[in-house]
């Protein structure tokens, strides 16, 4: 055996792989590091690091740190691993000895049954700890101790039974909280959504027993709603008539049926085929145009008050009001009717109009007049009324039409 070790001066190579050392991490020296090829080995001589290169290529990202001892330690730290738990209870308890006296009432918590030894984690009892309790006693005399390892930041534990068995919670500071969430969220969530009002046996209490009751499972109270409910509808129109009370909620809906009666006759407007909706729209289109009232305030120039389709009427009336906003004393009506020479087929390219029937009280609105004119083509032209005023005036206009 030599007196020393074997020596290399630059490094030691395999073909293409090399193993380097040198003083800090490996890369970017433009020489050996950067040009050793893919799993050549480099040791830090400043800290005992090791590297492997995983990329071919220039820089410090084409080398990963080989994981050592030191870094199991360090992702290890600051979780500490107890004791499972027999349940975790989180009822607010208003001290440790109503905790206590809740379990030496049935030997259990959260559902479950303690015995001597076992091991509870309560997290809502005012003024003791959120933490691990060892159960000690018998029956009807079960006394909780706290547990000697103080809860601390990282502390980890699984819950064995109850509501919240095969979870597992942390302790991150202030509050045991569910694995991978901010606080109970899923379980919280579950109660909630019950109606439960903590964790542990519970059966429902619901706000209104008109047909369910109390103290019933949510299976139980689902099927006497459905019962209530009843069939189902079986087919349009096909209807018994009979009492609305005390029938179930489709017997109710099948005398709405009756009531609101067949398909429409009369097509004028609406069709037998469309449903509610569809001719409910088509009626308040028709209604538009037959009768719609407009109201435009603070006129001061030549303003549209109201226009109609010219495809759509052969001629338009209007009734018209104004008011004197500075002078509300002063007040102008009139009917106005209106033609034009349009067709379906055909824009308008004249119109006539008159003014009829005025009446005007208080004294006279400067600059207020009326005029109907033809304006846009195709089936977009329309007759507007139009308002001009060289005082401010709010205008209402009743608009009736003769349609096309």
């Amino acid at each position: 055996m030599g007196a020393s070790a074997f020596r290399s001066q630059g490094g030691f190579a395999i073909g293409s792989v090399v193993i380097l050392k040198g003083n800090g991490a490996p890369g970017n020296d433009s020489g050996p590091q950067d040009a050793a090829g893919i799993g050549s080995t480099y040791f830090d001589a400043t800290n005992g690091k090791q590297y492997l290169k995983k990329t071919s290529g220039t820089g410090t990202n084409k080398w990963v740190r080989m994981q050592d001892g030191d870094d199991l330690a360090s992702a290890q730290l600051g979780q500490s691993w107890r004791e499972p738990v027999l349940v975790r209870d989180n009822t607010a308890r208003a001290d440790l000895a109503a905790a206590m006296a809740a379990a030496n009432v049935d030997n259990k918590m959260d559902g479950v049954t303690i015995s001597d030894g076992s091991r509870i984690l309560l997290d809502n009892v005012t003024g003791a700890n959120k933490n691990v309790y060892l159960v000690s006693g018998s029956t009807g005399a079960w006394v909780f101790t706290e547990e000697g390892n103080a809860a601390s930041l990282g502390d980890a534990l699984i819950v064995q039974s109850g509501s919240y068995a095969g979870v597992q919670f942390g302790y991150n500071g202030s509050s045991w909280v569910a694995q991978n969430t901010g606080a109970d969220t899923e379980a919280g969530f579950m109660r909630t959504f019950m109606g439960k009002s903590a964790s542990g046996n519970e059966t429902p209490t619901y706000s209104s027993t008109h047909v369910v009751t109390n103290a019933t499972s949510l299976e139980t109270a689902i099927g006497t709603l459905d019962a209530e409910i009843g069939a189902g509808v079986s087919g349009q129109e096909a209807r018994t008539k009979a009492p609305i009370a005390d029938q179930a909620v489709n017997a109710n809906i099948k005398a709405l049926d009756d009531a609101i009666g067949p398909t429409p006759t009369s097509t004028n407007t609406i069709s037998a085929s469309a449903d509610i909706n569809t001719n409910l729209s088509a009626l308040d289109g028709q209604l538009a145009l037959a009768h719609k009232q407009t109201t435009v305030n603070a006129i001061t120039t030549i303003t549209t008050v109201d226009e109609v389709l010219v495809d759509a009427c052969v001629s338009v009336g209007w009734e018209v009001h104004a008011l004197n906003v500075g002078t509300p004393a002063n007040v102008y009506k009139a009917t106005i009717q209106a033609v034009h020479d349009g067709t379906t087929s055909t824009d308008a390219t004249t119109q006539d109009y008159s003014s009829a029937a005025e009446l005007a009280i208080g004294g006279e609105i400067s600059g207020l007049s009326f005029s109907v004119d033809i304006n846009g083509t195709g089936t977009a032209q329309t007759m507007r009324l139009r308002c001009a005023s060289t005082t401010t005036v709010n205008v209402k206009a009743i608009r009736t039409t003769l349609a096309a």
